[in-house]
């Protein structure tokens, strides 16, 4: 089902622009499939220009992506949508924001915020740890959220993937 979606999720980017008419596409796909495949996904669309880029992101069904300020300031970009594959129709929106360089954006899976620790990753403590990440790269961010996240007994977590992508300065 993920190979499907990965797929889909090309085709339809070569033919949409926006992010949420991609996920609208790859919902009608996992539809006509047979089975019962479904998904969370989120979407982004970077365009560059001058001194910075603007990011349009969808969800459907997924942790929204947060953006790290250059001044350490967090901010959710976008808002939430339905999981792609179940119903006919699905609620996507589009959500924009600029990017200055100096910012850093990062996308996750629900495996990073519902992994096993003590200390459950809610918003606040989520936006607390990315405020850590100020001067990291976009690899030093991986690797910070990596860390925090890790299983104090060793156990593989839930499944955790991060995508961190910085706005040189």
């Amino acid at each position: 089902m993920t190979g499907t979606a990965r797929h889909a999720i090309r085709a339809a980017a070569m033919h949409q622009v926006r992010p949420s008419r991609v996920l609208a596409d790859l919902n009608e796909v996992l539809r006509r499939e047979e089975g019962e495949g479904f998904c969370t996904v989120a979407m982004g669309r970077l365009e560059s220009h001058g001194k910075g880029a603007t990011l349009t992101v969808s969800s459907g069904g997924h942790p929204l992506p947060v953006v790290l300020r250059g001044d350490g300031s967090v901010e959710t970009v976008g808002s939430p949508g339905t999981l792609v594959g179940i119903f006919e129709h699905v609620e996507l929106h589009d959500g924009k924001v600029k990017l200055r360089r100096g910012d850093t954006v990062v996308f996750y899976t629900d495996g990073l915020i519902d992994a096993r620790r003590s200390e459950p990753i809610d918003d606040v403590a989520l936006d607390a740890l990315l405020a850590t990440c100020r001067d990291l790269d976009a690899m030093g961010t991986i690797e910070c959220f990596r860390d925090a996240v890790a299983d104090p007994e060793g156990e593989s977590p839930d499944d955790i993937a991060i995508l961190a992508l910085r706005i040189v300065p």
